[in-house]
């Protein structure tokens, strides 16, 4: 071979060699091309948390975890308000360096799970408006009570004049025992001329009521309005004819006012006992539920009154099913009436009563039984069967034709 052919070869020889290298170099591990140097900014976000445990460095259960070979995302900012760079740079060996470099303050700790919050004891009691408040009227009774009322302690209450009834010269109102329990006036309407003395809507105002009848305020519940606007409101009233205040619905029940016997005796002499001499005034209206319920509820009221409580009638609800009813109701009522004797209390106000079951004439039947009865207790003062809503009293506009009819014959 020729000293020219010779070194053609050598040079041939060397090309390949460097453009197999040079082939190599530019090859990452994953197939993709890269070019000699670059410089890629990377997000991390890792995923099951931020940052794991571990050491500082990189790598596998570092600071950062192996995932930061993702694709190149924008940079972001990580809590804390740090942000972080990654520096990849490929040398022709096919090896790698890469920097992390975090500026800005690290934040100290990362969270691993959203945060808990923890509920308040109790929600905010929104004072009401005008308007009925929907939870006023009873959408749940208590069942029957199975157990009979305590005894009474062998200790006796003392009346002061505060229990006493009121000074003679304090109205009596309406002579007529049958009342009715409405959310609309326009209820109402049909009733005009059937002998009905009172009503009431387990709020303040009146709004159109029949002049026929009787308009009774309620103070629903101390933690549903102040004591200014229950002033206000219930002085109006006794302006406009009203006789009688009632007191808190159903404190022993929940879902209704639900307060203690010690809160009801205070808020009873901060809202009711002003209108001493001006009213008379009931007592809160206890269903006839078992246990520390119903008549109980209503002894340990009158014990935390001590004395400083103005009652002039005793407030009930009884509810109950068809079996028996006429008896269970007779006896609580007459529980009611020794209940209010021992503590020197001459009535007893049935505002609300009805049966859970049997068909409408049973119920018919029911009310004729007990209204009768009761228009001959000298010691009931009134009576309200729930409610004159469509379905129970009424028929939409008019009186419902089985049950309604009964009632209105009393």
């Amino acid at each position: 071979m020729s000293i020219m052919s010779f070194r053609l070869f050598l040079i041939s020889v060397l090309l390949a060699t460097a453009f197999a290298q040079s082939t190599t170099a530019r090859r990452g591990r994953g197939g993709r091309w890269r070019s000699r140097f670059r410089t890629r900014t990377r997000s991390l976000r890792p995923t099951g948390g931020f940052f794991p445990t571990g050491g500082s460095g990189t790598g596998t259960g570092g600071l950062f975890p192996t995932s930061v070979v993702a694709p190149v995302d924008p940079v972001t900012d990580v809590p804390g308000g740090s942000t972080v760079i990654v520096t990849t740079v490929v040398t022709t060996d096919v090896t790698a360096t890469t920097d992390v470099t975090v500026t800005g303050d690290a934040p100290t700790a990362y969270p691993t799970a959203e945060p808990t919050v923890e509920p308040t004891s109790e929600e905010p009691v929104p004072e009401p408006t005008t308007a009925l408040p929907t939870s006023a009227i009873p959408t749940t009774r208590p069942p029957p009570a199975t157990t009979a009322a305590p005894a009474p302690p062998s200790s006796t209450y003392a009346p002061t004049p505060s229990s006493s009834a009121p000074a003679p010269s304090a109205p009596t109102g309406s002579t007529k025992k049958k009342g009715l329990s409405f959310t609309n006036p326009s209820q109402l309407t049909p009733w005009t001329g059937k002998n009905v003395g009172w009503t009431y809507n387990w709020w303040t105002t009146r709004g159109d009521v029949p002049t026929e009848m009787e308009y009774f305020p309620m103070m629903w519940c101390p933690t549903k309005l102040s004591v200014s606007a229950w002033t206000t409101d219930a002085n109006k009233a006794i302006s406009q004819g009203s006789k009688r205040l009632l007191g808190f619905n159903e404190p022993d029940q929940k879902g209704q006012c639900d307060i203690t016997y010690t809160a009801a005796a205070t808020g009873h002499q901060a809202y009711m006992n002003p209108f001493k001499g001006k009213a008379l005034i009931g007592s809160p209206a206890v269903t006839n539920g078992g246990g520390s319920m119903g008549l109980a509820y209503q002894e340990n009221f009158l014990k935390a009154c001590a004395g400083n409580c103005t009652v002039d009638f005793l407030n009930m609800h009884w509810y109950g099913n068809k079996q028996n009813a006429v008896y269970n109701f007779q006896l609580q009522v007459n529980k009611t009436i020794a209940l209010g004797e021992k503590y020197g209390i001459d009535e007893v106000w049935v505002t609300e009563f009805g049966l859970n079951d049997g068909t409408d004439q049973e119920k018919a039947d029911f009310v004729t039984s007990v209204g009768d009865w009761m228009d001959t207790q000298g010691k009931v003062g009134g009576y309200s069967y729930f409610m004159t809503s469509d379905g129970i009293l009424n028929k939409g506009s008019a009186i419902s034709p089985v049950l309604g009819a009964a009632y209105a014959e009393l």
